[in-house]
């Protein structure tokens, strides 16, 4: 009966020994597989400006040539006059028309969807740089 003992604790020692050298093993592996991110340096921040308006003058609206009933173009002036965007819409709730800019010397055509001239209450222009 001591032999049943001397291998039971022998079997222990072993199966022990086992586990501490797969423990070791798999931190050694572990460690040196793991991927490693690198992350670069960078700026964040907040800050806040003022903003300021563009000023719209001289204003012309045109008919269209082929039916008078509907407006062509509307025609201004923009200052200051470097938006690389802007769009116009003839009345409170309706399509946004884009417009091109030469300078500050703005032309928005209003062709698709065409704007009845009877309709066109309220300019909006919108602009950014």
């Amino acid at each position: 009966m001591r032999t049943g003992r001397k291998s039971s604790t022998r079997r222990r020692f072993v199966l022990g020994t086992l586990f501490v050298l797969a423990a070791i093993v798999g931190a050694a592996f572990g460690n040196g597989s793991t991927a490693s991110n690198t992350v670069p340096t960078g700026l964040v921040g907040q800050a806040s400006t003022a903003i300021s308006t563009y000023t719209i003058t001289n204003v012309v609206y045109s008919l269209d040539v082929n039916n008078p009933r509907y407006v062509g173009q509307v025609t201004f002036t923009i200052s200051p006059a470097t938006p690389r965007l802007v769009k116009a819409r003839f009345f409170n709730a309706g399509s946004w028309y884009t417009c091109t800019n030469a300078a500050g010397s703005v032309t928005c055509l209003a062709t698709a969807p065409v704007v009845p001239a009877t309709s066109a209450n309220n300019l909006t222009v919108v602009a950014t740089q």
